[in-house]
């Protein structure tokens, strides 16, 4: 019986705390925005795995993130806007996200040919129509970057301030 309530209160301790089990240093709000092309809210409509899903462990996929934009504070921001990222399942890359999810984004535009390089000799599933390798892309800054639901961006939203309405 003290062990199981042993582990309980030791659970409570981390219930309600976002927890970010990589080893870097999470940027400020003010360095966050200053690396990013773009920074805006909206809410994920749709999530394309580029690659395959599997129950290894380190198989982390390539995804294209589509989100409706509710508010944008830095850089050409439409209504609609797409992100390449992986899935993050135990790094540091990518997000962890699903349709329905409202996040803020900081994301920096790119060569889709770096995106594409991280393909680990994945060939993509059928029907995902990928970028040439010229064109450009916007990627978030990964687990490490400050992109994530917008519940926990409260800082983030403060230091803002007013928002305008993407074009």
């Amino acid at each position: 019986m003290k062990i199981q309530l042993f582990f309980v209160m030791l659970a409570s301790l981390f219930i309600g705390q976002r927890a970010n089990a990589c080893s870097c240093i999470a940027a400020s709000v003010q360095e966050a925005r200053d690396w990013a092309d773009v920074v805006f809210a909206g809410e994920v409509t749709k999530v394309q795995y580029v690659d395959a899903q599997s129950d290894k462990l380190f198989n982390e996929p390539r995804i294209i993130v589509t989100l409706k934009v509710s508010d944008a504070w830095k850089g050409d921001v439409q209504q609609t806007m797409t992100i390449h990222t992986t899935y993050n399942k135990v790094s540091c890359g990518g997000l962890i996200v699903k349709v329905g999810d409202k996040f803020l984004i900081y994301a920096k535009k790119l060569k889709a040919k770096d995106w594409l390089r991280n393909d680990d000799g994945k060939r993509p599933l059928k029907g995902i129509t990928l970028p040439k390798p010229d064109d450009n892309i916007l990627e978030d800054g990964g687990a490490c970057g400050r992109s994530g639901p917008v519940a926990y961006a409260q800082e983030d939203l403060k230091t803002f301030g007013k928002s305008r309405v993407p074009q």
